[in-house]
């Protein structure tokens, strides 16, 4: 009997859970059981455990509910303004769920509080660089490489924002720094054929692109990269590749998909343009450049009315847009009265209208109704200067007799 005693008290044991409710719900988020995790940091919020918030948080962002991590560090936030920990995971939550101007100042509270944050100075400079705030970019990045000299991410933002200002050289020094301190880093390689070629090094900048790519064969932005510097190349054909093999990995890159539309219609394939475009604004239907574009292809194509929709999108997008840019709007309201313009004269073509009183008439009342104001000289001059989008779309009309 004591034989069989032992036996049974030597054989496997049941592992007993150990540490506090908390560790236990944070060990199950670091072993990838995020729904669990959550539910188990969610009960112990709720019964009281404040220290439950920053790990629910982070668990959020993890399963991609950033909003949702907003709206629970917010608050703690505001009550605990000097905690470091809790402005950068803010920061992180106002990022990931849209918020850039928010997150800006989430980050730059952290650095306030936590100054060698180098992480979090690369993130708000770039913020900053997307807002177009270069100079204000130039100063975060200059404060963090103080503590971090050999900080090559910081050294790459360094170096866009003297590019912003014009000064290649140092820019250029700059990023060949921080790929020579991570040379098997492909996002530092990306980023110097970013500079590069908006320096107007095309050669170097695939090359760049090209070492990216041999460190990750699968990086969307270095294969749509490459497809742009092709593009520019004129390798129109290598470009549709490389940009065709970008857009598999990345089907949601609406960049991609305008560079490839770029290739088509400099090739003059108008259709296999139009098509891309199409996806370009299926997914930024708010992109008020990308329905420019489209309206230019399509005016180019000969296709007028269809151009027309996309100027009047592309108007209406910045007429309603939260800050007015008069400059911008007038813009808009040009291509408008230039479409307008190529639509009815090929129409007065392609019909044998030879009354030029009736189309100028036609033309004005046209504007009118788009509350644009043109001279006649001025329209004839947009007339003059869009007689090859006049006679592509005769062309159509031509086509269509036959």
């Amino acid at each position: 009997m004591a034989l069989v005693i032992t036996l049974a008290c030597s054989g496997p044991q049941l592992a007993t859970p150990t540490g506090t409710p908390l560790q236990r719900a944070i060990d199950q988020r670091d072993q990838g059981h995020l729904a669990q995790a959550q539910a188990a940091l969610t009960r112990l919020l709720a019964d009281g455990d404040q220290a439950a918030a920053l790990p629910l948080a982070e668990t959020l962002m993890l399963r991609g509910q950033h909003a949702q991590a907003v709206e629970l560090l917010k608050p703690r936030l505001q009550a605990h303004l000097q905690d470091p920990e809790l402005a950068g995971a803010l920061a992180r939550a106002l990022d990931g769920a849209g918020l850039p101007q928010e997150a800006i100042a989430a980050y730059a509270r952290r650095l306030t509080l936590l100054p060698d944050d180098a992480e979090a100075a690369v993130r708000m400079a770039e913020l900053l660089l997307s807002a177009g705030d270069a100079a204000h970019a130039s100063q975060v990045a200059t404060a963090g490489l103080k503590l971090h000299p050999d900080h090559a991410m910081l050294l790459l933002i360094s170096a866009r924002t003297l590019l912003a200002r014009g000064r290649v050289p140092q820019a250029l020094e700059a990023a060949h720094k921080a790929t020579n301190l991570q040379p098997q880093s492909s996002e530092s390689w990306l980023r110097l054929g970013e500079i590069l070629m908006m320096a107007g090094e095309l050669e170097a900048a695939q090359v760049a692109f090209e070492r990216c790519l041999s460190l990750d064969p699968q990086h969307p932005e270095a294969l749509r990269e490459v497809g742009a510097v092709l593009v520019e190349r004129g390798q129109l054909a290598k470009a549709v590749q490389m940009l065709k093999k970008s857009l598999a990995v990345a089907p949601e890159s609406t960049q991609a998909w305008v560079t490839l539309a770029v290739a088509h219609q400099r090739d003059h394939a108008y259709g296999d343009a139009e098509s891309a475009l199409e996806e370009a604004v299926r997914l930024q239907p708010k992109s008020a450049p990308v329905h420019r574009f489209f309206t230019e292809v399509l005016l180019e194509d000969g296709l007028p009315t269809r151009a027309l929709q996309q100027a009047q999108a592309g108007r209406n997008l910045v007429a309603t847009a939260k800050t007015t840019d008069a400059p911008l709007l007038q813009e808009y309201a040009d291509l408008v009265s230039k479409v307008l313009i190529v639509q009815a004269m090929s129409a007065a073509v392609c019909s044998h209208d030879k009354d030029a009183a009736g189309l100028e008439a036609r033309i004005a009342h046209q504007l009118q109704a788009e509350h644009i104001q043109q001279t006649p000289s001025q329209v004839a001059e947009v007339a003059q200067s869009s007689a090859a989008a006049i006679k592509a779309a005769t062309n159509r009309c031509s086509t269509k007799a036959k």
